[in-house]
């Protein structure tokens, strides 16, 4: 009874190592296979790498790059908006003045005048429509300028854009002044022949040539009455104001320091240089 146990034993034992052999054989035939997979691969990205051409492995994918026209629909562009002088327009009746209409809507003389192509402020006619200048108002809606080009998602085709206008031929150059070119734009005068106040009265000086320096040129009127400018510079394009009533002299406005009134209908106004040489004459 116990040999044969015995012999059952030795069995089991040798079936038992039989499996353990039989194991290892196994892993060593599988090492064996990954070994000269590796070694395989190795070689082939060598190769490759030697003639120039990237690996299978990390080539990257391509991807492709829709613009941005094509995904969606371009909107329309809106122009800044700018601002503008917007006006409004009142009709002269029976007792009205230039000087009470200017009053009335907050703007000075001088702005309604120009607004109106107007010379002299004593004349209006009855039905006479003017134009009253308000500054710095903004248009009410902005211009809207359409895509150049549109997309269609749904057949992946883009709208070729339009071709670009011509651009406009360049404008002859503005001519550069030469000399010193001084003109009386318009002379403001009270509308009341009674009245001897200077306050309103106002010369406008224009400089339509060569910058210039002002000192001791003369304004006066046909009654002799001179006024003496100060040492004042102004630009080509520069305006300056002559007042005849007091105040504080600027870089655009003077001030004659009269107690009363200069300019009279039919008057004539005259800007000389230092010289005497009348370089600009304005009938009232």
């Amino acid at each position: 009874m116990d040999q044969e146990r015995g012999r059952r034993q030795i069995r089991v034992r040798q079936d038992v190592n039989r499996l353990l052999r039989s194991r290892d054989f196994f892993l060593i035939g599988v090492n064996a296979l990954v070994s000269l997979v590796i070694s395989t691969l190795v070689v082939v990205v060598a190769l490759r790498a030697s003639s120039g051409e990237a690996p299978a492995s990390s080539a990257a994918p391509e991807v492709a790059v829709v613009p941005a026209a094509a995904t969606q629909q371009t909107q329309p562009l809106a122009l800044p908006t700018p601002l503008v002088e917007r006006h409004v327009t009142y009709v002269v009746k029976e007792g009205d003045t230039l000087f009470g209409i200017a009053a009335a809507y907050g703007v000075s003389l001088e702005d309604l005048m120009l607004a109106n192509d107007l010379t002299d402020p004593d004349f209006l006619t009855l039905g006479q429509t003017l134009i009253v200048p308000i500054p710095g108002t903004p248009l009410a809606t902005p211009t809207l300028i359409p895509p150049d080009a549109t997309a269609d998602v749904g057949s992946g085709s883009i709208a070729t854009p339009a071709p670009p206008e011509p651009s406009p031929s360049p404008s002859p150059p503005t001519p550069v002044p030469q000399e010193v070119e001084v003109q009386i734009i318009a002379v403001f005068h009270s509308s009341d022949p009674a009245s001897t106040s200077p306050v309103g009265e106002t010369v406008i000086v224009l400089n339509r040539g060569l910058p210039a320096n002002f000192e001791d040129w003369t304004l006066s009127d046909s009654d002799g009455n001179t006024f003496t400018f100060p040492s004042v510079d102004l630009e080509t394009g520069g305006r300056i104001r002559v007042h005849s009533a007091s105040g504080e002299d600027t870089e655009t406005d003077l001030y004659w320091g009269r107690s009363s009134s200069v300019w009279d209908k039919g008057d004539t106004a005259t800007v000389s240089d230092p010289n005497g040489e009348v370089m600009s004459t304005y009938e009232l």
